[in-house]
C-alpha cells in the first residue's frame, strides 16, 4: 500500500500581492509561520521520504517539515506548478491583460492546444500520470510531496476520473475545487488503485 501526503506550499508573494510576479516566489513572513505549524504537525505523521517541487515556496515549505521530522529533502521538477503566461507579470491579476491571458490560456486548453509558456492538457496529464508512477516506484510506502494548488488539483482530477479525465472537466475541476496554503491532501493507493482519502485538511490551524 502505498500513501502520499500531498502537501500545499505556505503561502506565497504571488498569493498575497494582486500583481502577477516571478514564478519562483518565495513564502511571505505569513508563509513561514504557516510552514512552521504545519512542520510541528507532521512530527506525528509517520513517514519515510520527503519530495519536493523545485521551487522556492515549496522548498522552503519542505525545509520547515525537514528541520522538524530529520527527513532529507528529495526535490524534482515533477512537482512544480503549472506556468501562467509571462506576458502576465507585473500586471495586476484583475487587469485587462491578465483576465484576456487566462481567457486565450483557458480557450487553448479546451482545445488541446499549448498557449505561450503555459502548459497544455495533454502536458498536465501526462505529468500527473508521471507523478502517480513515480510514487509508485519509490521504495518507501509513506511519501509527503510538497508541491502547488493546480498541480495537486490536476493529479486528484486524474486519480478521480482516470481515463474519462478531459479538458472540460479538467477545467472545471481546476477553477471549482480549491486547496488552501498548506493544507494536506491524502492519496493511497490498495489493489493497483489509487483513491483520494482526505482534501485540503487544516487540523494543524485547529488552535486559530
Amino acid at each position: 500500500m502505498k500513501k502520499v501526503y500531498l502537501v500545499r506550499h505556505g503561502q506565497s508573494e504571488v498569493n498575497a500581492e494582486s500583481v502577477r510576479k516571478s514564478f519562483d516566489s518565495p513564502l511571505t513572513n505569513k508563509g513561514h509561520e504557516e510552514a512552521e505549524k504545519l512542520a510541528k504537525r507532521m512530527i506525528n505523521v509517520d513517514f519515510d521520504t520527503l519530495i519536493s517541487s523545485t521551487l522556492k515556496r515549496a522548498l522552503q515549505t519542505a525545509e520547515a517539515i525537514s528541520k522538524e521530522t530529520d527527513k532529507e529533502i528529495t526535490s524534482s521538477d515533477l512537482f512544480v506548478e503549472r506556468k501562467r503566461p509571462q506576458e502576465q507579470l507585473g500586471y495586476n491579476k484583475n487587469s485587462d491583460i491578465v483576465v484576456e491571458s487566462e481567457k486565450m490560456a483557458n480557450q487553448a486548453f479546451l482545445e488541446g492546444r499549448k498557449y505561450k509558456e503555459a502548459e497544455s492538457f495533454d502536458e498536465l496529464k501526462e505529468r500527473s500520470r508521471r507523478a502517480l508512477y513515480f510514487f509508485d516506484n519509490l521504495e518507501e510506502e509513506h511519501i509527503v510531496a510538497v508541491t502547488h494548488g493546480m498541480f495537486m488539483r490536476v493529479i486528484c482530477a486524474h486519480i478521480i476520473l482516470g481515463d474519462s479525465l478531459t479538458p472540460e472537466n479538467c477545467l472545471e475541476f481546476i477553477s471549482n475545487v480549491k486547496t488552501a496554503n498548506t493544507g494536506v491532501t491524502v492519496i493511497e493507493k490498495k489493489k493497483d488503485k489509487w483513491s483520494l482519502l482526505t482534501w485540503n485538511d487544516h487540523s494543524h490551524f485547529a488552535d486559530l
